[in-house]
């Protein structure tokens, strides 16, 4: 490759959301494909990016025409390149996200990336100054200038005599001062006659990346997978914390066996083992990595995978962008869980899904540790073609008399339900819990303070005047009516828009109604709505919960769990709500204590969802899912692709997924649901609107997603000037 002044034309890629973000350069400097350099970007003052060299060449461009000039590159970071492996992975990502290359390396950089030194991230550590021993000028001075100090001279004498403190090393005084038991006076007197010094060292938390002996083979260490990629690892009756593979992963780290990656849905999950990895793998194991980690920890761990240096690194979904040298191995936890699930900004991508195809890329072996198994993986475990499977742990549920069933049509006939929604057995379990100042934790997805608001004068039911959804109202305080379907909101009028009577009355009891009445029914007891995603602890007293999808916090800390109307759960407009009922119980059931009581309310027959968590048979809630999607062409027997439109104006909204519905029917082999509206999740559109697109697996997807890009670069350059965004989600969650 040309050196030195010779220039070289590199095409670099930006971190920026354009259908090509490739931009062409000049350098001088070495340079060679996966590199990282900051470029100049844009007219006049412009910005400066950092992007990633994709093609090195020596001679022009034959597509830039002669009057086109390059920019010069700015700096190169002195950082190894990016191997081929994650490059591929990243090019998979946008093709598959049908994104922008340039969101998935926005995402895949860690801010601040573009400041590298070329000296690494580095840290401050105390040590005895090597020279003590191997200089003999430098001791006898240093024992000339502590000769009135008896302390000091009586720890020098130790090291002379080869004391294990000469090679202790610490990050603080303190933590220096508590391993070699000196005082501070000692340590200050040292310090002034040059035995203690500080020096910078890389920060990383592993070794150099030259491997240890390999105490196990790779045969061995791997022989559960056989010549599988993948290994569905199915744990029945298990805690998270008995899900996470520490043996293996101890295993593996003892081996040698290159890199290994450890994702976890939710940072509840990732905390609740975090203790017993660090005390298992000290320095070996990575601080966690995920959007919210500070800079210094991101660029510490990313520069750290890019060398190649061997540990566990464990975070987040964000943390499928690491570029790993050497990764060897891929540990998802709960790979079903929504958490893995990233649908804004773009890249819109599955966590678990990407983790697959990185290790795919690498030529990793995969480990997915699971109770409950999405449908679409049990399904590739049990076919086997790639996916190995194994069952961990008994069949036999062992919940016992843990659980309390309560048909609520029979409650309310035998007069057995106070405080609006609350059976006989569901007190009784609650005020016991109270009683013993625990913890209860009750599940209703009714949010706000009623279903709907009717006159009860002409039964006018208040509907949205954007998609024709009948309105919930919030609270008497805020007095405010929300669609659930488009997000829509208004005032509650005084008076009936038809009749013009003031006679509009809640009907039906959300969250905050039945708050109240549990209020007055517990006088005195913390009463409060915890939000679904929310994490952590519960505090003593009563907690509402409008969300199905629990934090470990809060039911590893509950006392009592009650569930209002399981109905809800199983009637949502899901199709995987059936799953996601099985899950949900499962997930209650096992990682709640042993002691804690669980009454689960119902209003019609339970479904086969609550059914196969209770007889332990996750095999008849996955015929039954195969069966009934089979009938409509649902995941796994199809690809799902949801095209979301959003904007200011609704009927520029409407009239675009009508206009892709049209479209799409030039490909009649492709299932088309919608337009549905949807709540908007953009600060300047006001409505949003889905089309929901069924691809048979047994067709191409290019032809499909070359439509749809032209198709959204057209109607993009049509209502230019009006606030439109489109974007597609690709088998969605």
């Amino acid at each position: 490759m040309p050196q030195g002044n010779q220039d070289l034309y590199i095409e670099v890629l930006l971190p920026l959301p354009l259908d090509n973000p490739v931009y062409g350069y000049l350098t001088d400097e070495t340079v060679e494909r996966g590199m990282l350099c900051t470029v100049p970007f844009g007219n006049g003052r412009g910005k400066i990016l950092t992007g990633l060299v994709v093609k090195v060449s020596a001679h022009r461009p034959e597509r830039a025409g002669k009057s086109i000039t390059f920019k010069r590159v700015l700096r190169i970071l002195p950082l190894a390149p990016i191997r081929e492996p994650i490059l591929k992975a990243w090019e998979w990502a946008a093709e598959y996200c049908m994104c922008s290359p340039g969101d998935v390396l926005r995402a895949a950089l860690p801010s601040g990336i573009e400041r590298y030194s070329g000296r690494g991230p580095l840290k401050k550590v105390w040590s005895i100054n090597p020279l003590f021993l191997s200089d003999l000028s430098f001791r006898k001075e240093a024992l000339s200038l502590l000769s009135k100090k008896r302390s000091a001279l009586a720890f020098l004498q130790t090291l002379t005599d080869g004391s294990p403190a000469y090679g202790i090393r610490a990050e603080s005084l303190a933590e220096l001062r508590e391993k070699t038991g000196l005082s501070v006076h000692t340590v200050d007197t040292l310090r002034a006659a040059g035995v203690i010094e500080a020096e910078e060292i890389a920060d990383f938390y592993g070794e150099s990346s030259e491997r240890q002996a390999q105490s196990t083979s790779q045969a061995e260490l791997f022989r559960p997978w056989g010549s599988k990629e993948v290994l569905l690892s199915y744990h029945p009756h298990s805690s998270l914390y008995e899900r996470v593979p520490f043996d293996f992963l101890g295993s593996v780290l003892a081996s040698g066996q290159g890199q290994t990656l450890v994702l976890f849905p939710s940072m509840d999950a990732l905390q609740s083992t975090e203790e017993k990895m660090r005390e298992l793998f000290g320095s070996k194991l990575y601080p966690y990595y995920h959007s919210k980690s500070s800079d210094k920890i991101k660029e510490r761990t990313w520069t750290a995978a890019l060398t190649g240096v061997v540990g566990i690194y464990f975070g987040l979904r964000s943390a499928v962008w690491l570029p790993f040298a050497d990764l060897k191995t891929v540990v998802v936890i709960d790979e079903e869980d929504r958490g893995y699930r990233q649908f804004e900004p773009a890249p819109r991508f599955t966590a678990s899904y990407m983790a697959l195809m990185l290790a795919r890329k690498s030529g990793s072996k995969t480990l997915l540790s699971t109770a409950s198994p999405s449908v679409e993986t049990a399904l590739r475990g049990i076919i086997g073609r790639k996916y190995a499977f194994r069952e961990v742990g008994s069949r036999r549920p062992p919940y016992g008399d843990k659980l309390t069933l309560v048909d609520m049509e029979q409650a309310f006939r035998l007069g057995e339900v106070s405080a609006r929604m609350l059976s006989s057995k569901m007190i009784r379990s609650i005020t016991a819990c109270i009683d013993g100042g625990g913890k209860a934790l009750i599940f209703y997805q009714r949010q706000g303070f009623a279903r709907y608001i009717s006159c009860g004068n002409c039964h006018t039911v208040l509907k949205c005047p954007v998609c024709g959804t009948t309105l919930r109202y919030y609270g008497r305080e805020k007095r405010s009516m929300v669609c659930p379907s488009c997000g829509h909101v208004e005032p509650k009028p005084d008076s009936c828009p038809s009749c013009g009577k003031r006679e509009l009355k809640p009907v039906g009891t959300g969250v905050e109604r039945l708050l109240e009445a549990v209020r007055v029914f517990y006088p005195g007891v913390p009463v409060s709505i915890r939000e679904g995603d929310e994490e952590g602890s519960l505090k003593p007293g009563i907690t509402f919960s409008t969300g199905y999808e629990p934090s470990l916090g809060a039911v590893g800390s509950a006392d009592m769990i009650g569930v209002i109307q399981w109905d809800l759960l199983e009637l949502r407009p899901d199709f995987r709500a059936i799953e996601r009922s099985y899950r949900f119980v499962i997930e209650l059931l096992n990682e709640s204590p042993e002691s804690t009581d669980t009454v689960i309310q119902f209003f019609r027959p339970y479904g086969i969802g609550l059914k196969a968590a209770l007889s332990g048979n996750y095999r008849t809630l996955l015929d039954n899912e195969l069966e009934s999607r089979f009938a409509v062409g649902f995941s796994p027997f199809s690809r799902q692709i949801d095209a979301v439109i959003q904007s200011t104006d609704s009927s520029v909204a409407f009239s675009v997924a009508n206009g892709l519905l049209s479209g799409l029917s030039a490909f009649p082999h492709l299932k088309t649901l919608g337009p549905s509206p949807i709540a908007t999740t953009r600060a300047k559109a006001e409505i949003g609107s889905r089309v929901t697109i069924l691809h048979p697996l047994d067709t191409s997807l290019s032809d499909t997603r070359h439509f749809l890009a032209e198709w959204r670069s057209e109607t993009l350059r049509k209502h230019r000037g009006t606030p439109l965004f489109i974007h597609f989600d690709v088998d969605p969650q």
